[in-house]
């Protein structure tokens, strides 16, 4: 995911129950404590917005790519 939102121009944050990380930051994104089933908003801002969020629900809707 943090090579994803780094291909665009953009920040892009995430959120989760109030808390609040930079996309781009792996750490940021792991002290989310996202789990499955949680929902996560998605914001961004910048000339690569709406490709940025776009990539990002296209990879979660496909599981990272993981198999079931």
């Amino acid at each position: 995911m943090v090579s994803l939102v780094t291909s665009f121009d953009a920040q892009v944050e995430l959120e989760l129950n109030g808390r609040v990380a930079d996309a781009r930051s792996i750490l940021g994104v792991m002290t989310l404590g996202a789990g499955n089933g949680d929902v996560i908003t998605a914001r961004a801002e910048g000339p690569d917005a709406e490709a940025a969020v776009d990539g990002l629900a296209a990879l979660f809707a496909a599981a990272f790519g993981e198999e079931s």
